[in-house]
């Protein structure tokens, strides 16, 4: 599911709007991916999850990238409901979503592209 989430968030009007997007994706996967990593499962409760959706929210504005607060708040915060819901396995969540982030990412951008190459094509015109 993670997967097609993220080719939908990558695939944008241009295929620099496209690649744009999944770098996006990419760096607010990856701060939620070391925040949620690097807690224990015993540590998992409310409390803890908004300290940890704050903290990305910290690094993500340190990092410049402040339009990619929201899709890094939401990775940590689905990530630990999964881990929660499944404890004995709550380690293996964050890279199952890293992994389904990576391919979402290349599948969109690699249609964007390849779209944009039919469209050229079939119409002769640059596409975006």
């Amino acid at each position: 599911m993670w997967a097609v989430v993220a080719t939908v968030f990558v695939f944008r009007e241009t295929r620099l709007g496209s690649l744009s997007a999944g770098i996006a994706r990419l760096i607010a996967t990856c701060v939620s991916f070391a925040r949620v990593c690097s807690t224990s499962r015993s540590s998992r409760s409310l409390r803890w999850e908004a300290a940890l959706i704050a903290i990305g929210t910290l690094v993500m504005a340190l990092l410049g990238r402040r339009e990619d607060i929201v899709t890094a708040g939401i990775t940590t915060a689905v990530v630990m409901v999964v881990a929660a819901m499944s404890p004995m396995d709550a380690w293996q969540q964050p890279l199952l979503r890293l992994a389904d982030t990576m391919v979402g990412i290349a599948v969109g951008v690699a249609c964007k592209w390849f779209g944009s190459f039919l469209f050229y094509r079939l119409f002769g015109e640059q596409a975006q």
